[in-house]
């Protein structure tokens, strides 16, 4: 989660820029005009080329602001924190492992140093406000007064941290027994961790909950799973509030991330919800998420890293209509009037030979799409399997029935050998 709520208008303005400037970087598939084509369900006819035309994934912007090129990984703990020792041995870890190099390597991102522990000497407050903790860490490194904020919700005694300076990232983790609320949202039960940068002085940081269950992962997972996601996304973004570096979509891949519901998505939004996100961090105990590899998605193969052993998959839309989704951002994605129907093309593709037929379905997924209403939109295919080159016909029809939105996301899912992936896009006018 890349910033507060507070601030989301400014995720959804950077989008809309980052639109505006944008010439369609993502390349569009072959028009959808092979109405005879039939989908060949023979896993022995994988002839190449690998893999097989179709349209390209998501490219996440570049804006040429500042990044963490060096971090510094501060660790903040609340005294007789349990969990506190696990956490310092995987910030270790993780600098020292692949999965450094792997997700953030090529967005210029150097091996950090993890600074000596910090204790903050009082107890935890049972409740917090996101804006109190923002002041906290401010008044603590001398940049203003402590102040309560005026939520009322309770504040931290101003505490010594270590001296701020461009490569300073500060982890800031609380116990279970605290709770951090924005307006309408609450940790653990929205989120497992947010990360931001001070209004006043841009001072990057990451308020880590401790949550008893997170995405089905519990106790230390459920802590590493949210902290891998914010020190890829402060890494890459850590002025998310003022000045974006790599966050949002080119035009034809936005709708990919406006669907996911991260207007202005960052390299760990972009894979919140794929399947298989969270994988072991190799030779530890412990787990983190895969993150958005624009190097990987520019090859056509698995776009969140560290992938999966086997080949990357998938079934590509046919976009060719511009929409308008979150913010009336323009998009790629299919037009259809209420109560029509519309046929695109699905392109089966992977990018090495597989053993068996790709499985492709079709969905409104479990309630994350924005503009997911139920039973706003239906969806018929033509054949339920391919392989590379094959081509799926996919005929969707509107509800005429008025929803709350004018633009309806859905997913495709392609599953192989236990092994799934998915493409987001977008219904509208």
């Amino acid at each position: 989660m890349s910033a507060p709520p507070l601030r989301a208008v400014w995720a959804s303005l950077s989008l809309l820029l980052a639109l505006a400037c944008s010439r369609g970087a993502a390349t569009s598939a072959p028009p959808s005009d092979d109405a005879g084509a039939t989908p060949l369900a023979d896993a022995a006819r994988n002839d190449g080329p690998y893999p097989a035309p179709h349209a390209a994934l998501p490219q996440v912007t570049s804006h040429g602001r500042r990044r963490l090129t060096s971090p510094t990984l501060i660790p903040v703990f609340f005294p007789n924190d349990p969990l506190e020792g696990q956490v310092l041995d995987f910030l270790g870890k993780l600098a020292a492992s692949s999965y450094w190099g792997a997700t953030l390597g090529e967005y210029s991102i150097g091996v950090p140093t993890v600074a000596p522990v910090v204790h903050v000497p009082s107890s935890p407050p049972t409740s917090i406000s996101g804006r109190d903790v923002e002041t906290w860490l401010e008044a603590s490194l001398g940049f203003g007064p402590s102040d309560a904020g005026a939520d009322g919700a309770s504040s931290i005694p101003t505490s010594p941290l270590p001296p701020y300076d461009a490569s300073s990232y500060y982890l800031l983790f609380f116990p279970e027994s605290t709770s951090i609320t924005f307006p309408g949202l609450k940790s653990c039960a929205s989120y497992g961790g947010y990360h931001a940068g001070t209004v006043l002085n841009g001072v990057a940081y990451a308020v880590l909950p401790r949550c008893a269950e997170h995405r089905g992962l519990f106790g230390i997972d459920a802590l590493t799973e949210s902290l891998s996601h914010e020190i890829v996304e402060g890494a890459t973004d850590p002025d998310p509030d003022g000045a974006p570096a790599l966050i949002g979509t080119d035009f034809g891949g936005s709708g990919w991330a406006l669907a996911t519901g991260a207007t202005g998505s960052e390299l760990g939004d972009m894979c919140t919800f794929v399947s298989g996100a969270v994988v072991p961090l190799a030779g530890t105990p412990y787990v983190v998420q895969r993150t958005w590899s624009n190097a990987a998605a520019l090859l056509g193969h698995d776009p969140c890293v560290p992938a999966p052993l086997g080949p990357a998959f998938g079934a590509a839309p046919d976009l060719a209509d511009t929409v308008h989704g979150v913010a009336n951002a323009p998009v790629l994605g299919v037009a259809i009037p209420p109560g029509q129907s519309r046929t695109i093309a699905l392109r089966v593709f992977s990018d090495a030979p597989t053993t068996s037929p790709i499985t492709v379905e079709v969905d409104q997924g479990d309630g994350h799409l924005v503009g997911a209403d139920p039973d706003s939109l239906a969806f018929a295919l033509d054949a339920r399997q391919g392989v590379n080159g094959d081509v799926l016909h996919l005929t969707i029809t509107r509800n005429p029935r008025i929803f709350r939105t004018r633009y309806h996301s859905f997913q495709i899912t392609s599953t192989l050998e236990g092994r799934a992936t998915t493409w987001f896009a977008m219904v509208g006018e």
